[in-house]
């Protein structure tokens, strides 16, 4: 590990052995501040307080042995391999987080999925999330090797969970809709009776201006006819005798068959028109009973018009257009219904076959946990303990089966079984998290456990049994245990002291790697206090050599 600027960190290397290394000091040494920075490079959320006052940033990584079997997680997110990965978190004091793997920046969750497949951090906290249903579950599909079906089961229970969510929402749309329809269907027959028709209403009121002035119209162009063709000295008369002398003066004066030609050509023009006034005349009725059907039919595309707040027939064609859409898609929901819930029992049906496999799996692998479990609750000192695991399997599916998982645990000899939240003390729960996590590393490839005190609660020759128990964990797995116990300390082959050291004013947290006399020295302090005895010294040998 490396840290930098972390809390009451200024600057610290450390690297931990192979076996079992013990973290020790003083409470309120520091060694938390070890756990919080080791956390930070395993995914844990940030907290710019932890930023050292007056440094700008904090840098924590760790620096792993891989095993090629995580080639394909780099590969799935186009990550470099190499034989050893280094996790890296920089923390700025303003609260920015980034992390890096290998020095690519990752997301978060990125590094925690590496993490999760290099390394296990327990915590107290952990310990007491023991008691909730999860963990247990977990621990029960850990040891039935149910990863792959259970990430089966999930994407399962995802895909089954967003058609019913899709279902619930076209039937909130289909009642929504059923509430609608009937205003949606009078509004679409109001549309229709009024057979709308492109240009209508400009052609109306068009005759509409015609017939409300029909008799004006008429007068007009019959005082027009009478000047022009129809009085004893119209205009068409008289210009015919104009003509008629000029044409008879062209004979004897040549320019004046031009002006001839003209008033042929008036004549004929003012002919046409008479004529043309005529014929409009003839078009003109007056129809009261015309003018009162085009002032009803206005009228009425007025009112639509006013209703649907649009100002033309074109836009009342439209809205019709959208209701019949509406209406259509009214009809349809009942389909989209029907193949939806058709959909969500297909994806029931599937969540119930991988269900069923699931149970079947956990419940086989029952026994051999329980059996492992109480005979390593014997070894932690829990010789009349026992563990008996319960599984309920429900009707209604979970986000991880249909099962129900419940620890009961009887702490003496004739006792009756309770469930775990209920039973068990807080050294009980550490010690079996401690069986759990022992049972459960040959179940797994994590090449390093992390326990946070899990020695809590305990002492004497229950310790020395735990201090062995997580020796032999060590010779198959890298063990880190932050602990206040020497028995437990004098079992690990690496020993690191936190203490805290002032310099220039300040409080720095610092850490010794102990071998030999001084490792001796230290779980003799552990032992007998500060000023330890000759005797304290000897037992620490004795506890180091066993």
């Amino acid at each position: 590990m490396y840290i930098q600027n972390y809390a009451l960190i200024d600057e610290l290397e450390l690297k931990f052995g192979s076996g079992m290394n013990a973290i020790v000091g003083e409470t309120g040494a520091g060694k938390s501040i070890l756990m919080g920075a080791l956390g930070l490079t395993l995914g844990d959320r940030a907290d710019s307080l932890v930023v050292t006052a007056g440094a700008s940033k904090c840098v924590v990584e760790a620096k792993f042995e891989m095993s090629n079997s995580l080639k394909g997680f780099f590969d799935k997110n186009e990550l470099d391999f190499d034989s050893t990965c280094i996790l890296r978190r920089e923390l700025t004091a303003l609260g920015k987080s980034r992390a890096f793997v290998n020095d690519s920046p990752v997301s978060l969750q990125t590094m925690r999925e590496l993490a999760a497949q290099l390394a296990d951090l327990h915590t107290q906290h952990e310990t007491l999330e023991l008691k909730g249903k999860d963990l247990q579950l977990q621990t029960v599909d850990g040891a039935a090797g149910n990863a792959a079906l259970l990430d089966e089961y999930i994407a399962a229970f995802k895909k089954w969970n967003e058609a019913k969510h899709s279902l619930k929402t076209l039937e909130a749309e289909e009642a929504e809709a059923n509430r609608q329809r009937d205003y949606l269907e009078f509004l679409d027959k109001e549309l229709s009776e009024a057979a709308l028709i492109h240009g209508e209403q400009e052609q109306l009121e068009a005759e509409l201006q015609t017939l409300s002035n029909a008799e004006s119209i008429l007068e007009n162009c019959q005082s027009a006819l009478t000047i022009l063709s129809q009085s004893d000295a119209n205009l068409l008369d008289q210009l015919a005798a104009a003509r008629n002398l000029v044409q008879q003066a062209a004979k004897n004066l040549q320019s004046l068959s031009a002006i001839a030609q003209r008033l042929e050509s008036s004549y004929i023009e003012l002919k046409d028109i008479a004529a043309e006034i005529e014929a409009a005349a003839e078009q003109v009725q007056l129809s009261p009973d015309r003018l009162e059907a085009v002032n009803d039919r206005l009228k009425l595309l007025h009112q639509l018009q006013t209703k649907h707040r649009v100002k033309t027939i074109a836009e009342l064609l439209q809205l019709q257009t959208d209701l019949l859409e509406k209406l259509q898609a009214i009809f349809s929901l009942n389909e989209n219904i029907a193949a939806t819930q058709n959909r969500v029992e297909q994806h029931f049906s599937k969540l119930q076959d991988l269900g069923i496999k699931l149970s079947g799996k956990r419940l086989k692998a029952l026994a051999n946990i329980e059996k492992e479990l109480n005979k390593m609750l014997a070894e932690v000192g829990l010789e009349n303990a026992k563990l008996r695991i319960d599984l309920e399997t429900k009707t209604e599916p979970m986000s991880s089966g249909f099962d129900v998982v419940s620890f009961q645990f009887a702490a003496n000899k004739g006792s009756d079984f309770i469930s775990l939240e209920k039973a068990a003390s807080g050294g009980e729960l550490s010690r079996l998290m401690l069986c759990i996590k022992t049972f459960m590393a040959g179940k797994n490839s994590l090449d390093t456990l992390i326990f946070d005190e899990i020695d809590s609660g305990i002492s004497g020759e229950t310790a020395l049994k735990v201090g062995n128990m997580m020796r032999r964990l060590s010779q198959h797995h890298q063990v880190i245990c932050i602990t206040h116990l020497p028995q437990i300390a004098a079992k690990a082959e690496h020993v690191y002291a936190v203490y805290k050291q002032e310099a220039n004013g300040k409080t720095y947290t610092r850490v010794n790697a102990l071998k030999g006399k001084a490792k001796l020295e230290a779980i003799a302090q552990m032992l007998g206090g500060i000023k330890y005895t000759e005797t304290a010294l000897q037992t620490a040998a004795e506890l180091t050599a066993n």
